[in-house]
């Protein structure tokens, strides 16, 4: 069966439904899925990478290697002592690194850095590469410069760049072809910015490649140019500029907005269904809401649940959207996705709602039955605030406010027939669960 594991998953999810307290070894609905049109994801446990918080992550594009940015720290009673000022924190303590994750295999490389004054590290990956470019850059009064530029490879083998390479506005920019890339020097803003082109190779060759005039710089899908699209507002054409890689040659051609956007829109389609949502409570005291949404679906606010944290709120979801990986209350956390079909979550989600629904109508049905038991076999109107008088019996008060009670009131001793005399329901999207007199619930589905 396609993707077992998940249905199984869910499966299990469906059969802890209605129960008080939830197992947090197995996947609940509908925190741990996130549910779109067509395809849906389970959320399975997360795997811890690191005791420290990530300070950045990024994928490779093939998905198979996470980069991360952390700061080592002492651990335990030492790092109290350092943070409360009873011991003073000595060189080495706090040590920045990055981290190199290879999913499969598990293996981790950590890379130590050596930082003094303001200085900032950054790293990111080459494209679909293992390959890391990482860079220090020193703040300054009045700017920044870039202190020192490397490539990375998982493998170990380190290429020192020439760190002029990176100004204050430089975007690094892959080649699809994997073996090289673009670094691009901006000057100026928006469409009158002029971008200086150079291209470095896997082994820190530097090559002039050429300059060119737009907003931002796109390869193109063969690796051969790098596009540049200006969109003039209220106009439906555009303007494309072409920078070929080889002679530096610009080339320009108008055309239309939907035709300059298919490039954009396929390269959104790779990346996956998956968008990060973070919601921010701004109340006092309020908690940092993150959440994973399908692109096309629904924003059900209890779905796809990360974290709900007062600090870190860092999230990045892997190309192939089948990893997630963020870092909350002090620690990195990686968290796999599996596939499942919309249509078979929609089916269990639904037999879940019914199973609380059950659940939430036989609570409220007992504790008519407490009530009835402690005022003379009598049970209250269904007037407004009928709630006060059976929430003391409730292990769940929000079951109550679920309850459409219909009983008028009066002696239980009256009633001559309690398993066909209704006290109210809990209606769900497919039917009702109806509870009676005799304090027996049972499924009575929509008329079809």
């Amino acid at each position: 069966m396609k993707h077992t594991a998940a249905l199984l998953a869910f499966a299990a999810a469906v059969a802890t439904a209605s129960a008080q307290n939830f197992d947090p070894a197995l996947p609940q609905y509908p925190r741990d899925y996130v549910v779109g049109k067509r395809t849906s994801y389970l959320m399975e446990p997360p795997t811890v990478l690191s005791p420290m918080p990530a300070l950045s992550f990024t994928w490779s594009g093939d998905s198979r290697t996470l980069l991360y940015t952390q700061v080592a720290s002492p651990i335990g009673k030492r790092l109290l002592d350092i943070v409360s000022g009873i011991t003073p924190a000595k060189p080495g303590d706090f040590r920045p690194e990055i981290v190199i994750h290879e999913v499969a295999s598990g293996r981790t490389r950590r890379i130590p850095l050596s930082l003094d004054g303001q200085v900032a590290p950054d790293a990111r990956f080459v494209g679909q590469t293992s390959t890391v470019l990482y860079t220090l850059t020193r703040y300054q009064s009045g700017g920044f410069s870039c202190e020192s530029a490397s490539l990375l490879t998982v493998d170990g083998r380190t290429v020192n760049l020439d760190p002029t390479l990176i100004t204050g506005q430089t975007e690094i920019l892959p080649s699809p072809t994997l073996a090289e890339i673009y670094v691009v020097n901006r000057v100026g803003e928006a469409n009158g910015t002029t971008m200086t082109v150079r291209s470095v190779d896997l082994n820190g060759r530097v090559r002039p490649v050429g300059t060119i005039t737009g907003p931002s710089l796109t390869p193109s899908a063969d690796g051969k140019s790098l596009n540049a699209v200006i969109r003039t507002p209220g106009s439906s054409q555009v303007t494309r500029r072409s920078l070929d890689v080889a002679t530096g040659k610009v080339t320009e051609s108008v055309t239309s907005s939907a035709d300059a956007l298919k490039d954009e829109v396929g390269a959104s389609d790779k990346a996956g269904p998956i968008l990060v949502m973070e919601m921010v409570k701004t109340v006092p005291g309020g908690t940092s809401t993150i959440r994973l949404v399908a692109s096309d679906g629904a924003e059900d606010q209890e779905s796809g649940l990360l974290t709900q944290s007062g600090r870190e709120r860092y999230v990045a979801v892997s190309p192939n959207a089948r990893f997630v990986a963020y870092a909350t209350e002090g620690v990195t956390l990686l968290r796999a996705l599996q596939p499942i079909d919309t249509a078979l979550v929609e089916q269990l989600a639904e037999r879940a709602a019914q199973n609380h629904a059950m659940s939430d109508a036989k609570q409220v049905a007992t504790a008519f039955m407490m009530y009835a038991g402690d005022y003379n076999d009598t049970l209250p109107s269904n007037a407004a605030g009928w709630q006060d008088n059976v929430n003391p019996y409730l292990r769940n008060r929000e079951a109550a406010g679920k309850f459409v009670y219909m009983f008028s009131g009066g002696s239980l001793s009256d009633v001559k027939n309690p398993s066909q005399t209704i006290l109210g329901f809990i209606a769900t999207k497919t039917g009702r669960a109806v509870a009676y007199a005799d304090s027996s619930v049972k499924w009575v589905p929509n008329p079809k």
